[in-house]
């Protein structure tokens, strides 16, 4: 992983105003609360780990809530759950729960190392994998009884160093098959430093690589290892970056090869059940300001997973834009369409 100095611009999303929305009639009887529990990871015992959450006054589904965890920027010090984000969970009867990273940030190496490379000192993952297991089961009420997380329905959002969180669970073994679909904003996905790699296929990695994660590509790039891309359900992937970004998490230019977003995506749809053609280079669905979208798929594809592997470039959006909460929470539910830019209740 790249040591990069990440910044936190949480920017809580409101309504986009060239495309205005009407937030659905507020749920009563919503209900908030607070998790802590222990989680062992990698020989480390982590105490007290801590979440917020909020659950949706209707009533619980037969198969359970669906879950939606939203994963703070760099730097965050308390834990919040934004308010864009409540009132679309609350009208699909879901739980929002927002995890607290130690120190405000998350340590989510693949390989479980720190940033020195030493003993592991957090896990992030094991923390993440173990909010999802007792989320899921119905002899640990997480967020109070009767309120059991649907499998199926556990999604992933995340900004800036969460979103980048997001891509990794999405990746991990002990995880990517407990997620269903993420949509990172401002994130992005690493698989070795920058300093290394390109055109050498005896590329050792430094310390602070993820071997985990990559592996010595046959081009001679340092890129992401196979065993990423096999899920057991189809991958569906809704990114959202700045065209103004910072440097350290901008999307890739859309011809970037070298082990980063745009390969990473291209692959997942490779991989999907209805998409199994090669795909071209990104292609632009349609410019209307102030985004730019770009979907992975094959000009001629219009099989439902056209659009479950989309980029949004927001014009100047900076980072982590503003105006998507809406859109994330829509998509998840299957209420909002990246291939045509609607959306509905």
């Amino acid at each position: 992983m790249k040591n990069i100095n990440w910044l936190l611009v949480l920017g809580l999303v409101s309504t986009l105003t060239a495309c205005p929305t009407p937030n659905p009639p507020e749920i009563p009887g919503s209900t908030t609360g607070n998790t802590s529990f222990n989680v062992t990871g990698a020989g480390v015992l982590q105490t007290a780990r801590a979440s917020k959450y909020r659950v949706s006054g209707l009533a619980a589904p037969t198969n359970g809530r669906p879950l939606v965890i939203y994963l703070h920027g760099d730097g965050a010090t308390n834990i919040q759950v934004p308010n864009s984000y409540t009132s679309y969970t609350d009208s699909q009867a879901a739980v929002l729960v927002a995890p607290q990273g130690i120190g405000g940030t998350w340590r989510f190496r693949m390989d479980g190392k720190n940033d020195a490379g030493t003993a592991p000192e957090v896990d992030d993952i094991a923390f993440i994998k173990e909010l999802i297991t007792r989320a899921t089961n119905a002899a640990t009420p997480l967020f109070g009884a009767g309120n059991k997380v649907d499998s199926s329905k556990v999604f992933v959002v995340g900004e800036s160093r969460g979103g980048g969180f997001a891509y990794y669970l999405y990746a991990h073994p002990d995880t990517k098959n407990l997620i269903n679909a993420i949509a990172p904003v401002s994130g992005t996905f690493y698989c070795a430093t920058s300093n290394g790699g390109n055109g050498n296929n005896n590329y050792v990695p430094p310390l602070d690589s993820d071997f985990t994660c990559g592996e010595n590509g046959g081009f001679g790039y340092f890129g992401p290892k196979a065993s990423l891309y096999t899920r057991a359900t189809a991958p569906r992937i809704f990114a959202i970056h700045g065209s103004n970004d910072l440097p350290e998490t901008a999307a890739p230019a859309l011809n970037d090869e070298f082990g980063n977003l745009i390969l990473m995506t291209k692959k997942w749809a490779q991989t999907s059940s209805n998409c199994g053609v090669v795909l071209p280079s990104a292609n632009p669905v349609f410019v209307a300001a102030p985004v730019t979208a770009y979907r992975q798929r094959n000009a001629a594809n219009t099989a439902p997973c056209a659009a479950d592997v989309t980029f949004y470039i927001v014009q100047n959006g900076g980072h982590v834009p503003s105006g998507f909460a809406e859109r994330v929470t829509k998509w998840f539910f299957g209420k909002y369409s990246t291939l045509n830019n609607t959306s509905t209740l």
